[in-house]
């Protein structure tokens, strides 16, 4: 199984690579996950959760990675709200049809008065925050990384897809469960789901 992310971006990439390895710990599912460079086609800076998320979807259908079995987009965006500039992890995730979605966002954070200053006047968040681990890693002590919002992020995104175990109801007929032991974790969270 094949999993693309429409980033070349190192942060993104681990953070991909984290989140499966454990949502499929217990799996025997045999899997990769490549980064492909691929256009937002919305500002460096998306300012909306709109913008963020027509960005996340932007990514993917400009992608050129043919082979893929599952497509993951990530794009990160700020929004004023409440008087505060917050930021947010956005992530958008299809199949290889690209046309069944999944969408995740995570959890929203006040961005620094100064910080966000000059994300008003047009500066993007990356070029003013110099911290690998992100502004959310530098306001927080390193209690929180960047890597922890796209995992958040993405797990929602999955849901979907069925890619955590799910527990089939203890009373699920005999029948429909007898080749239950043959199926992959994405099978069995389908099947069980189902019942």
């Amino acid at each position: 199984m094949k999993f693309v992310v429409t980033s070349t971006n190192k942060v993104k990439l681990q953070a991909v690579e984290e989140t499966l390895k454990k949502i499929l710990k217990d799996s025997s599912l045999d899997y990769s996950v490549e980064g492909c460079s691929s256009d937002s086609n919305v500002s460096d800076q998306p300012k909306s959760l709109e913008e963020t998320k027509r960005g996340a979807l932007n990514r993917i259908f400009n992608c050129n990675a043919s082979d893929a079995d599952y497509y993951i987009s990530i794009e990160s965006g700020v929004e004023r709200e409440f008087d505060n500039t917050y930021s947010f992890t956005f992530a958008a995730i299809c199949d290889r049809t690209k046309n069944r979605f999944g969408f995740g966002l995570s959890t929203k954070f006040i961005v620094p008065d100064n910080n966000a200053i000059q994300i008003q006047s047009g500066k993007a968040l990356g070029t003013i925050v110099h911290n690998p681990n992100g502004l959310v890693s530098e306001s927080t002590g390193d209690l929180i990384r960047r890597t922890d919002l796209i995992s958040e992020a993405v797990i929602s995104a999955l849901i979907p897809f069925h890619f955590t175990a799910t527990k089939l109801p203890d009373n699920s007929p005999k029948e429909l469960i007898r080749f239950y032991d043959s199926l992959n974790q994405i099978e069995k969270g389908s099947l069980a789901s189902q019942i």
